[in-house]
């Protein structure tokens, strides 16, 4: 969907009673755009971590000196930064940054590695969302590595973030010319996201405020959503956005 459409919805409901930096009631000036496109940043930050809307992959070529591997863009192999070793081979797909989650790891022939099993000496770990600790006989693919693991590179699969909004300079913006990447059924939790943000006064302990009412509705939008099961099916390159004809 486009920016203008997210404007739109929030001009005519919730931040129908707020006149923005000013304006008239209802209004998104141009001068208050980036004050929205960063709730809205938040608010899509919110919804893809907390549901699986899109994933991305890429392959980690195990080096028998590295058993610490930082997933940052600087050691991708499309990245220009040099004097760091380079070991997200992302040719196929640029990784840009976006990794919220490891789903799970596997080998060249596709078996599925352990992946935070603490009592199997073979398994990998996060130490942190975008640190991924290997086994040392994995990253040296040592003799009593089972045969199944042994491979030169792991595949990674993971949950993605989507792409930020550029709000460097709010006022050159075109709505009508930027795409916000968010499936239409999770629109309404966003609004009500951004409007306890927007609605957010300096000092407030009403639990009756709009921010508390706005955060309610937030997260009963969510739950109905967790109800009907809607984000990404595990299942490799296959969602049910897409089985449903969604694009």
């Amino acid at each position: 969907m486009k920016l203008k459409d997210i404007f739109n919805y929030l001009t005519e409901g919730e931040l129908s009673q707020l006149s923005i930096g000013g304006g008239d009631l209802g209004q998104i000036r141009a001068e208050d755009y980036r004050k929205v496109m960063r709730a809205i940043n938040l608010g899509l930050t919110s919804l893809f971590t907390r549901f699986a809307l899109k994933e991305g992959s890429f392959e980690l070529v195990l080096d028998p000196d590295i058993t610490r591997y930082v997933l940052k863009v600087e050691h991708a192999v499309s990245n220009p930064t040099v004097g760091v070793p380079k070991y997200i081979n992302d040719l196929a797909l640029p990784f840009d940054n976006d990794l919220l989650k490891i789903q799970n790891i596997k080998t060249e022939a596709g078996f599925e590695l352990p992946f935070n099993v603490l009592d199997n000496k073979f398994s990998c770990t996060a130490s942190s969302h975008d640190v991924l600790e290997v086994p040392s006989s994995l990253a040296l693919q040592s003799g009593d590595l089972p045969e199944q693991y042994r491979t030169p590179f792991l595949l990674v699969s993971y949950r993605a973030s989507h792409p930020l909004l550029d709000t460097s300079d709010g006022t050159t913006i075109d709505p009508d010319a930027v795409e916000v990447d968010l499936p239409f059924a999770y629109l309404e939790p966003l609004l009500y996201y951004v409007a306890a943000r927007i609605h957010r006064p300096a000092n407030s302990r009403n639990d009756l405020d709009p921010v508390s009412s706005y955060s309610a509705k937030y997260e009963q939008a969510c739950q109905r959503l967790e109800s009907t099961n809607l984000d990404l099916d595990r299942e490799e390159g296959s969602t049910k956005f897409y089985d449903r004809g969604w694009t």
